[in-house]
């Protein structure tokens, strides 16, 4: 019996103009996103591949360690097509010097890159917005709109348990959402397959696996919900307003909410306020060492050449006291930069640390919504 309400209630759904109307809605804007996604990654390819060689280029020509200014290129990742996560607000890039701490790096260094309030552009947000809101029209009415056709009543004249029949609705509504989401990962996968600057591995075919099963938990549970308050209301029309201010509560108001109150209860620090911080850290740094250069008697220093390389001067040639005096100095400076080193890493350490708990925090709260929860 199961079976045949399954079949009779897969059927009813495909017959549906809503049904028809949001499959052609989600592939043809899962296809655009892919498309204009898969544009933007191999523009993405190609500046890290012309930046990695010229870096590359630029430490061949080096000559002397001091000037060793190499910078560290994140390549792209592929899989942002699906969801790029935090790979909107995070720089690609960070430059390492002598001496120099490398600093975090954000979009927008004022607020906490972990707390994008706006959703950005990938397939993650289709399914999101198109199959979510398909689940609950398929699901509003599964069993309001019997009672109200007055089939309901016949259904449960016969000897069916009620179970039988919400599991029947729940195996057909499923099967009908899952066409279209098979249908949008086959075709997903096919552009980036044919695609000649992408190579997906063995662990990008896993983690697309991983995708689709979750967004199959996700429907399940938007639909599992239609299907509890279509069975709780008497009219159909109560249910979808029910359940399109469910979606608006968990796809806008929930994850902003949960932003809202992480930045009450757990605040941070403005970034210019850790900046200056730091400056001050290095500020007396600076006031330090120009105290021990009056002290130290400076010799040698008449023959520094105006050679220059990629990332400034270095000294060709040197006398004997030069390099003694450059040693004493060395054996000072350097264990006195590293103490201030460290001092304001612990500064910037500590700012990441509470971002990451005010992440955690509106993390926590957000898993409120199943949409949230998703992404």
């Amino acid at each position: 019996m199961i079976g045949e309400i399954a079949k009779k209630s897969l059927l009813s759904n495909m017959m549906t103009l809503r049904f028809s109307v949001g499959t052609v809605l989600f592939l043809t804007l899962a296809v655009l996103f892919t498309c204009v996604l898969l544009g933007e990654y191999e523009q993405r390819l190609e500046n890290y591949s012309n930046l990695v060689s010229r870096n590359a280029d630029e430490l061949r020509g080096l000559m002397t360690y001091q000037n060793l200014k190499p910078t560290i290129y994140k390549s792209p990742e592929i899989l942002a097509v699906f969801s790029k996560g935090l790979a909107e607000n995070a720089v690609d890039s960070i430059r390492i010097s002598v001496g120099e701490v490398p600093k975090l790096g954000s979009a927008d260094a004022s607020k906490n890159p972990f707390l994008p309030v706006f959703p950005v552009l990938d397939v993650a947000l289709i399914f999101k917005l198109v199959i979510s809101v398909l689940a609950i029209l398929l699901a509003y009415d599964a069993i309001s709109g019997e009672r109200e056709d007055e089939t309901l009543k016949l259904m449960l004249s016969n000897s069916v348990p009620r179970h039988q029949i919400l599991f029947g609705k729940f195996i057909g509504g499923m099967i009908t959402l899952a066409i279209p989401i098979i249908l949008g990962f086959l075709m997903i996968s096919l552009i980036l397959e044919l695609s000649p600057t992408v190579e997906l591995t063995g662990d990008d075919w896993i983690r697309i696996a991983l995708m689709f099963v979750l967004s199959v938990v996700m429907v399940s549970v938007l639909f599992n919900l239609g299907l509890f308050f279509s069975a709780m209301t008497k009219r159909s029309s109560d249910t979808l307003m029910l359940l399109l201010f469910l979606w608006v509560l968990f796809l806008l108001m929930i994850p902003n909410g949960s932003i809202y109150v992480a930045s009450r209860l757990r605040p941070i620090v403005r970034k210019e306020r850790v900046n200056s911080q730091v400056q001050e850290i290095w500020w007396r740094f600076w006031t330090e060492l120009e105290d021990y250069y009056r002290k130290t008697p400076r010799s040698g220093y008449n023959v520094q050449s105006d050679d220059s390389e990629p990332w400034g001067w270095y000294q060709r040639f040197a006398t004997k006291s030069l390099v003694l005096s450059r040693q004493r100095r060395n054996a000072s400076m350097e264990p006195m930069r590293i103490r201030y080193a460290d001092e304001a890493w612990q500064i910037g350490e500590d700012y990441l640390k509470n971002m990451k708990r005010q992440w955690k925090l509106a993390n926590s709260i957000s898993r409120i919504s199943p949409l949230s929860l998703y992404e």
